[in-house]
């Protein structure tokens, strides 16, 4: 089968080689080999094209070793392949014999490039210039692209999981039994020699083992175990030069000061341009011991650590182009002249000069060429050092570097906004980037203007200003705002990009749009200040989406971010904690679940877990103790060397400047922010907050959600509030003095709000009192413990009559009681309203089955009401109602028809036959004369009472379903069965949807459902209904509860045994009696 054929825009991974014995060994990794492509003339690179893992990678070899033969190459392959992404450079290197975490680097070892400290991976020792007898080092290189380090990550995670090393199956990929690929098999530790430092090779030519160096200056090391089938891999910083070092006291020397575990002579031209990962196998540790015998292995190890990458890379991230229209363009130069500047650099190399050598070259040609003795001046005005520990945000670090290039609009400036909420990581996001452009755009000048406020960023501007060598910059005359926006905008200042950080104002940054723009230059929005030139670029971050849209941004150049993904925040804790401080991961990801995933919240509980030597598990027990101390722990400062020294760094006091902004610019904001903070937080309704106009409230809302301080359900008028951000409010709010004051204030407030919207419950505004309770149930239960207000106990009633009617009657019974409590103690025992809960209270413990308690309670009930009210009081026949109810649970049948007949009575004659109370106790009548076995009896009364309760309440009212099931049970009882299954397949199916699957009353009806079926022989239907039946009311009402263990009986039983299991309604009255 002939090799594949594709295009040069397939490609988008390069691999580079120094020496012949490491493109053999790459070519050994391919999956598959791919035919050649045609390539221009003025490129000298021959490429080998083939794919691993379906990545399409190029393999470029250099025609001899160093910085400057890479850079070419890398130029050339770039012009040919113009979709390349990032590659990796592979090869031979000397190692440090240090220990790291993998223990002491070895021959035949694996050291990949990784930021560590100051250094991005990689770093150029032999590049800088000699200063008063003193050689200052210059430039960094830019760090491996973020989706290799992932990879690098994964790999060594994968392979400690695993049982077999998959780096060591792929050096299998060379068949060492072939003559031509011996120089690949494995030394053996026993051909690992170290030296001492200051000991030299004996003779030039003969090797140590020959007899040219005494076996006596060798370090005695600790034996590793010749684990040929195991490769270690070392990742930290590599260092890269022009010069073979042979020199292992110069070898030290650099190592220390540097922090290095490898040299080579390749990645500072590569890495100039092209982003990418340093990969080397160790072949000698940089002393005059050099030999050849660890070459062709420590080639095979690197590259087959190269191959498994391509199996943790996404296909894609890798396919993805970076230049999706690129630009075709004609050089006014060949590229093989460039071999004439390399030559000019490698022989200034050679004779130690160390001065920039653009110094020396003159003319145009060599002002396109990427290296760093080449690039044009810039200028670097960012007040943070890099943030090494910054982790993730790939995605977005992606489209922003494709946005806010200079050369992104070629005939706009481009403006770019990240926006999202305090905390959430749009600095760093932004410092990462600027670094990005540095290493990318060596044209390209970078200044940042912080807008906290207008003296900050005059303050910027002035720097910007003496930095662009205006004049007058240290006047306080002199518009320093006006001079940096002329000069900036002029094509002379060349490529820029300015990133104004914390745009969070919208009337310092862009003014009132109704008022007209002061003629003062201090009084001038700062968007007049902004310079405009197509060769230059603004970057904002802001809070605030109102910004983002006042700056004019199109909507595709405004960019979200959100809370980091678990991978990446874990990521983040773990940078500064030790393995064992996060090794209990249900408690770190618990941690983290508490913190949301915000960056600035991980970084300040790391601070704290690695200052006071806790563990995860420890500090989110401190933070799960109460809310209290989990504000406290977001509200304390800690050391970022990445943010302002003139601001905070708690997470909590983040948020308050974002509330204060909002305070100032929009009071009903701030006031619904208030409001919203004493709720649930979660599905709160745009009805339940204090009354304003149409338009006011839409601004409100907007601006609230521009601070993503709430989100916006779906197209529903609901919100949810950011669960930290609340608590931070609520911890201002109860502070001291004025703010007590101003707490105490809202508290009444939302009070007397909620006393006014949460209505009665009733059937017909189900769908209303179901959505506030839980925020009066959050509410009231947030202010126990807090002063008396007269509106409490109302709400506290309503609450109960809520849970009653939801069938959750101990719930119930404790807000009766809370209300009864509040009542008497505002209005004393025989008030009406202190009644009327007594009663409630009674009626609860009666649905409990505490049958002697609430016999008590509705007596005493019964006798306060006829002492204020009378006997014949419609509340006063509730409460004898219930009464005669209760007596008939406690099997005093005659006592409670005795007692029952004349309620009954009472009540067509003080209520009328159709009233819904009238028909209630006529309801629980007929249930008295069921518990009796006169069934005939109570049919005949519960069948009007059915009738009339559809006419007046509707089929489906809880009422009316208690009607329907009574009379079905007393159906079934004289042996109609077929009647009673129609009356209870219908009653089951209402009650589900009126009263939910979980109701007592819903199970009550499927309880004997099941049983009539049985009894017409339809056991198998029977037994299934029980058996779901039985399962809800052991979570329900508990195991022990009476009707769970008859019901579970049926089960046992198989559906067979009815006779002695056919229960009553313990619930016959309904939830809505009282």
């Amino acid at each position: 089968m002939p090799p594949k054929r594709l295009s040069h825009d397939d490609y988008k991974v390069g691999w580079i080689c120094a020496l012949e014995v490491e493109q053999v060994a790459a070519m050994e990794m391919l999956d598959e080999e791919h035919d050649s492509l045609p390539q221009a003339s003025s490129d000298t690179n021959f490429y080998n094209l083939g794919s691993i893992n379906n990545h399409n990678v190029v393999i470029a070899g250099l025609p001899r070793a160093g910085n400057c033969p890479a850079a070419t190459v890398v130029t050339q392959m770039k012009m040919t392949f113009p979709n390349l992404r990032y590659g990796v450079l592979v090869g031979i290197g000397g190692g440090v014999p240090v220990k790291t975490d993998h223990g002491m680097i070895r021959l035949g070892h694996v050291v990949v490039s990784e930021p560590t400290g100051i250094h991005s991976g990689a770093v150029q020792y032999d590049y800088g210039k000699a200063r008063s007898g003193q050689f200052e080092r210059k430039g960094s290189l830019a760090p491996p692209p973020t989706v290799l380090l992932n990879a690098a990550r994964e790999v060594a995670v994968r392979r400690q999981r695993m049982d077999h090393d998959p780096i060591w199956s792929n050096t299998q990929r060379i068949k060492t039994s072939r003559p031509a690929l011996r120089r690949f098999k494995y030394p053996g530790a026993a051909n690992d020699y170290l030296y001492q430092r200051d000991y030299v090779h004996g003779q030039e030519g003969v090797s140590c083992q020959d007899g040219s160096c005494d076996p006596k200056q060798r370090i005695e090391r600790p034996m590793d175990d010749d684990k040929e089938a195991f490769v270690v891999v070392h990742r930290g910083t590599i260092a890269s030069g022009e010069l073979v070092i042979k020199d292992a006291k110069k070898r030290d020397d650099l190592a220390k000061e540097h922090g290095v575990l490898c040299f080579e002579m390749e990645a500072a031209g590569a890495l100039t341009d092209f982003p990418c990962m340093v990969v080397r196998g160790i072949s000698d540790y940089c002393d005059s011991h050099k030999n050849d015998i660890w070459h062709g292995y420590a080639a095979a190890v690197a590259a087959a650590y190269a191959r498994q990458l391509f199996f943790h890379i996404s296909i894609e991230e890798a396919q993805r182009n970076p230049n999706p229209k690129p630009t075709t363009f004609e050089l006014p130069f060949s590229l093989s002249d460039i071999s004439e500047v390399t030559q000019f650099i490698t022989r200034q190399a050679e004779i130690g000069r160390v001065q920039e050598v653009h110094e020396e070259i003159a003319g145009p040609q060599t002002a396109a060429i990427a290296d760093h003795g080449l690039q044009k001046e810039r200028h670097w005005m960012v007040p943070f050092g890099r943030n090494n520990n910054f982790v993730g945000r790939d995605a977005i670090l992606e489209r922003l570097l494709t946005s806010v290039s200079p050369d992104a609009v070629p005939d706009d400036c481009q403006r770019v906004v990240l926006e999202g909420l305090g905390g959430v990581g749009k600095t760093q996001i932004a410092l990462e980037i600027a670094f990005r452009i540095r290493d990318q755009h060596d044209d390209c000048s970078v200044f940042w203007v912080p807008a906290i406020d207008r003296s900050n960023f005059e303050n910027a501007y002035r720097v910007i200003g003496s930095l662009l060598g205006l004049d007058g910059m240290n006047s306080d005359d002199t518009d320093v705002k006006t001079l940096v926006q002329t000069a900036l905008s002029q094509r002379s200042a060349g490529k820029w990009l300015l990133i104004i950080d914390n745009a969070d104002d919208p009337l310092l940054l862009c003014g009132n749009s109704e008022s007209p723009v002061s003629s003062d230059a201090q009084d001038r929005p700062l968007l007049c200040y902004l310079p405009f030139s197509p060769s230059g670029s603004i970057f904002f971050t802001t809070r605030n989406h109102e910004v983002s849209v006042d700056l004019d941004t199109p909507e595709h150049n405004i960019l979200k971010v959100e809370e980091m993904q678990r991978e990446e925040s874990l990521k983040l804790l773990m940078t500064t904690l030790k393995e064992s401080q996060v090794k209990d991961m249900e408690s770190t990801n618990k941690l983290l679940d508490l913190l949301e995933n915000l960056p600035l919240a991980i970084r300040q509980a790391s601070a704290l877990i690695a200052k006071k030597q806790l563990t995860t598990a420890e500090y989110l027990d401190v933070c799960l103790a109460s809310e209290d101390d989990l504000i406290n722990l977001l509200s304390r400062d800690f050391e970022d060397r990445q943010r302002y020294k003139s601001t905070k760094n708690p997470v909590a006091t983040t948020w308050l400047i974002s509330f204060r902004h909002i305070e100032t610019h929009n009071q009903l904001a701030a006031d619904f922010f208030k409001f919203m903070c004493f709720l649930t937080g979660k599905d709160i309704p745009l009805s339940l907050l204090p009354p304003a106009r149409k338009i006011e409230v839409a601004e409100a809302i907007g601006t609230l959600k521009a601070y993503a301080f709430i989100t916006q359900r779906g197209d529903e008028e609901s919100f949810d509030l950011h669960r930290l951000v609340r608590l931070a409010m609520m911890s201002w709010l109860r502070g001291t003095g004025e703010l007590e004051a101003q707490f105490q204030q809202w508290t009444t407030k939302v009070m007397e709000r909620l006393a006014t919207e949460f209505p009665d419950p009733e059937h017909s505004n189900r769908s209303i009192w179901i959505r506030y309770l839980p925020h009066v149930h959050h509410f009231l239960h947030f202010r126990e413990q807090r002063g008396y207000h007269p509106a409490e106990a109302l709400l506290q009633s309503r609450i109960g009559s809520c849970l009653y009617t939801m069938g959750r009657f101990p719930e119930a019974e404790r807000a009766f009681r809370q209300a009864q409590r509040l009542l008497e103690e505002q209005v004393g025992l025989e008030h009406q309203d202190s009644l009327s809960c007594m009663h409630e209270v009674g009626l609860m413990l009666l649905e409990q089955e505490k049958l002697e308690e609430a016999e008590q309670v509705l007596q005493q009930t019964i006798s306060l009401k006829e002492k204020a009210l009378g006997r014949n009081h419609p509340q006063t026949l509730c409460a004898r109602r219930d009464h005669f109810r209760t007596l008939t649970h406690l099997k005093r049948f005659e006592e409670a028809e005795g007692k029952g007949q004349p309620v009954l009575e009472s009540f067509k004659r003080e209520l009328g036959d159709r009233h819904p109370d009238t028909l209630k106790c006529a309801s629980i009548f007929a249930f008295t004369l069921s518990q009796q076995h006169r069934y005939h009896e109570a049919e005949l009364i519960e069948k009007p009472t059915l009738a009339l309760r559809k006419t007046v309440l509707g089929a489906d009212h809880p009422m009316t379903l208690v009607s329907a099931n009574n009379l079905a049970f007393a159906l079934s009882r004289q042996g109609k069965y077929e009647e009673a299954e129609e009356i209870e397949r219908e009653t089951l199916k209402l009650r589900e949807t009126a009263l939910g699957k979980e109701h007592p009353n819903t199970l009550a009806s499927m309880n004997n459902l099941a049983i009539t079926l049985a009894e017409r022989s339809k056991h198998d239907e029977a037994l299934i209904l029980m058996e779901a039946c039985f399962a809800l009311s052991t979570r329900v009402l508990g195991v022990d509860n009476p009707e769970t263990k008859w019901r579970g009986e049926f089960v046992r039983a198989g559906g067979h045994r009815t006779t002695t299991l056919h229960m009553t309604v313990a619930g016959t009255a309904g939830p809505e009696g009282g």
